[in-house]
Parts: structure tokens; sequence; C-alpha cells
């Protein structure tokens, strides 16, 4: 791997045709995936990467800070200005297109498109798996990275391939916006197509069934009434990926952009998942495979939701677009049943049926052993859901009050507060829900809501519980959140009281000795 790395950077850095560069990143893709990422960063190469001719430290001359940096810039010029048909048709901008046309003997339609798709892919795979990496370095790492002249450059291209695949995104939701010249397409005119691609049917966007290799997996995407073949699919999902990736990681970069784009990202999302069953209808066969294709997306969307639900520019766009509701549903149907608690994926599939109507609608797919890869995963989705909801209820308490969403939340926390077993196989789960709750249960009972008036005494006691017994948590990786969380419950615990008197007077003075004591609350204490 160190030949190839070494290979590769020569071949990146030096003057070579766009047919040599799509090459090499084809196989830094195939690199990525079967290596891993790492094989572009290596500690000691057995073949050392010689030295940049700008810079003599490490960083600058890794080659993945070079993948990431041409990576981005193909993707801008494959995604930019182009709808999903264009993409997918091999519609390039490119001035060499007739060239490439008489190359290829009069086939040059085909094999531009299915060399632009197999470019597209190993760019997205490179952005994806770099930015990963990226997130994962240490504080040191960083700092030296950021030191450098390229981390500038990088952070650039990154901000512009992100920028190129929210607007293809929402082209592709409303092939209209292709019409309009934005501001950025002003500041960076990219050279005239020979020919004008024809413009792209209302709704033409997105996906049917794709099989996978095995077979025995397909999935669905109801965007319009055209059935879209695997290569959009592939194509879309790709650049949702990447997105997902980019957002979780991205927090001060094209605000206003991103909350422009996060409709269309959303709508995606919804369409991704499987149609539901007609009554009296069977559900197609493998109606379980794109539920959990929908399930893996909006998972890898969790981290960029967490952050976005928290930011003044982007919050109400979430809201808007019933994201509450979704996380709801993947948490009953998803991520819950794979938690190492029974008694959980009974109170998920409680929920479930209760919000399809009481009808027997999708069930939890505890079907199978989780490994513990998957449950742990499970288990920091939910967390991340929790707090998603929970800077929903911060924000906007008003629409807490009022949606049945959020009554659906509290119900659902209530129920999973006294699951047997819960605070001890999953303490960091209960303690989210204990936090949830209480500042869901305010909220829903000064809206004179039946689940705040239901749930009220069971979240109240068990969080009166956790936070009497927060100082003896287990030690564990969660410790830093759990001391968090354990924290706000107490604090919200004595504003529920003081609103609204559920505590009993020696529950309360506990509890108020905690404050004046533990130097958790130094703070407020001031």
């Amino acid at each position: 791997s160190a030949h190839v790395a070494r290979a590769l950077f020569d071949i990146l850095r030096s003057r070579v045709s766009s047919h040599a560069r799509r090459a090499a990143l084809r196989l830094a893709a195939l690199c990525c995936e079967f290596l891993d990422v790492h094989w572009a960063v290596p500690a000691s190469p057995a073949v050392p990467i010689p030295p940049s001719p700008v810079s003599s430290t490490s960083t600058d001359n890794s080659l993945l800070p070079l993948l990431l940096q041409l990576a981005c810039v193909e993707l801008r010029m494959l995604l930019e200005d182009r709808s999903l048909s264009d993409v997918c048709a091999g519609h390039s901008n490119n001035s060499n297109k007739k060239k490439n046309v008489v190359k290829s003997g009069g086939s040059g339609s085909d094999s531009s498109s299915s060399s632009n798709e197999a470019c597209l892919s190993a760019c997205l795979v490179v952005a994806e798996r770099g930015i990963c990496y990226l997130s994962q370095l240490s504080d040191a790492q960083v700092g030296l990275l950021a030191a450098s002249d390229r981390w500038l450059a990088l952070r650039s291209a990154l901000s512009g391939a992100g920028h190129a695949a929210m607007t293809f995104l929402v082209a592709v939701v409303d092939p209209s916006t292709m019409e309009t010249e934005t501001p950025a397409k002003k500041a960076a005119p990219q050279p005239e197509s020979e020919s004008q691609p024809e413009p792209p049917q209302k709704q033409q966007h997105v996906v049917a069934e794709e099989e996978e290799s095995d077979g025995k997996s397909s999935f669905w995407v109801q965007l319009g009434a055209t059935r879209a073949s695997a290569q959009q699919v592939s194509v879309v999902c790709g650049v949702l990926r990447f997105l997902a990736a980019w957002l979780a990681e991205e927090t001060d970069a094209l605000q206003d952009e991103v909350a422009a784009a996060l409709p269309a990202v959303l709508t995606l999302l919804r369409q991704l998942a499987p149609p539901e069953p007609q009554p009296q209808q069977q559900p197609p066969a493998e109606t379980h495979a794109s539920a959990d294709y929908y399930g893996t997306l909006l998972r890898q969307f969790l981290p960029a939701f967490c952050h976005l639900s928290a930011e003044d520019k982007t919050w109400a766009a979430l809201l808007d677009q019933q994201l509450p509701a979704m996380l709801v549903e993947a948490l009953c149907l998803r991520w819950l049943p794979a938690l190492p608690c029974e008694a959980a994926a009974a109170v998920a599939a409680s929920t479930a049926q209760t919000l399809s109507g009481g009808a027997q609608g999708e069930q939890p797919p505890r079907l199978r052993g989780w490994s513990e890869e998957e449950m742990r995963d499970a288990e920091d989705a939910v967390a991340t859901a929790c707090g998603v909801l929970l800077n929903f209820a911060v924000r906007d308490p008003i629409r807490v009050a009022r949606e049945p969403t959020f009554g659906t939340v509290l119900q659902l926390g209530a129920n999973l507060l006294v699951c047997a077993d819960l605070a001890r196989v999953c303490p960091l789960i209960h303690a989210n829900f204990a936090v949830l709750s209480l500042l869901l249960l305010p909220r829903r009972m000064g809206a004179n809501s039946k689940n705040g008036a239901a749930s009220a005494g069971a979240v109240v006691e068990q969080a009166v519980a956790f936070a009497l017994a927060g100082g003896s948590q287990p030690a564990s990786s969660d410790a830093d959140s759990l001391s968090e969380l354990w924290t706000l419950a107490v604090l919200n615990l004595v504003e529920l009281d003081r609103a609204h008197h559920v505590l009993q007077p020696e529950q309360c003075e506990r509890l108020l000795t905690l404050m004046r004591t533990h130097p958790a609350f130094a703070e407020a204490r001031t």
C-alpha cells in the first residue's frame, strides 16, 4: 500500500490529463474502501512519500489532503449546474467532450456516462472517508493541520463541494431551480457546454428498485411518476452520504445555504423510506431492505442534525420538515429494538403500533441477534436523537406544547424510564430520556395535555431516583456525558418543582443540598 500511495502522490501532484487524474482518484477510492483511509496517511511508510517543495511537514506531504482537495474539485465539476438526468447521462461542462467522443469511436455518450459516474462515486467515497478521518484526529494533529497552508485550501475545497452537493440535491427535488442563476454561479462561472441539455421532467428524481450483489435486497423511492434507475439511486444516495459527513463536521460555513437546502435533504430522506402497503395489500417482499437503507442514511445524518437543531438559522427548517416525527419513528422501529434490553424493545413496539393507529404496521426488526457493534451504534443513535429532540424543546416550547409528536416522545420516555434493567444495561439512554422527559413535562403540562398529566408521576419518580443516585454512576466511557445529564436532571427537577410542586419536601431538600454542596453546581450557585 505504501508503494501505491507514493505512486498516486506522484501522479496527482503532476500535470496529468483529466482522464489520468480521474483514474488515479478511482484507484484511491478503492484503496480507501479496502485498506481504510489510514493507508493515505501512514505513520511510518515503508516507502516514504517524497517531500513537498512547499513544506517539509509530514501533514503537507501526506496523500490524504491532496486526495481530498482534488476529489472536491472534481465533485464541483460533476455536480454544479447539473440535474440528476444530466449527471447520470454523462453531460459535462468539459470542453473536451467532443474530443472524448471521437476517441471512443462514436460511443462517447455511454463511455462518458459510465466514466463520470465512476469518477463521481470515487470522489464521494474519498471525500466522505477523508472527512470522517479528519473528525477523529487528536487535538495535536488538528493543530498541526490547521497550522499548514494547505488546511485553508482544503477547507475551502470542502465547502465548495458541500455547496455543489446541496444545490444538486435541491435541483433533484425541484428541477425548476436549475433555471435560476445563483450568486455562487455568477462568481464561479463554468465553461459552457457545446449543447444545452434538455429540461429535466418535473419531479423526475429517483428511485425505484436496485438489486444488490446478493440479489436479495432492493429499495424504493417515490419521487414522482417515473421509477428511476439504480444509477440514479447510487448518485443521489452517494451525494447524501457525503453531505451528511460534511455537515456533521462543518458548523460555520454556508449557514444560509444549508438552511435553504435542508428541506430538500429531508424530502429525499422521507422519499427513500419504503412505501406503506395499501389496505388489503401485502407489503413488498423486500421492504425490510429498503427500511434498513433509509434508516442507515438517517443514522448518518444524526450528528449533523444534532448541531443544526441548535443553530439559529437551521433549527426552524428541521422542525418545519417534521424531523421529530421521523426520529420518533426511527427510534421505535430501528434503534431502540437493537438495545440490549427486551423491555425497551417492547415499549418501542407498543409505541410504533400507536403511531400507526393501532394497525399492524412495520414491526421492529428484532428477528435476529445484534452484534456488539450494532448495539453500541444503536445506543449512540438513540442518545443523539434525544439530543436533537432536546434542542427542539429548548428552542420552541410553544410548538412542543402543541404538537402531538412531542406528546408521543414524552409518553415514550415515561414508559422507557420504568423499564426493568434499562438504567443498569443502558445508563446513557436512561439518563437521556430522563432529561428529555423532564424538559418536555412542564411544556406538556402547561398545555393541559393528556400526555403530560399521564406521564408526570412516572417521569418525576424515575428522574428523582436518577438525580439522587447520580453520584454513584458506574465508571464508563460515557462518564462525562452521564455527569452532564445528571446535572441537567437536577436543575430541571428543581425548576419543575418550583412551577408545579411535584416533589415531596424531603426530596426537594435533598436536591437543594446537592446543589449547595456538589462542585458541578458551582456556577449555578453564583
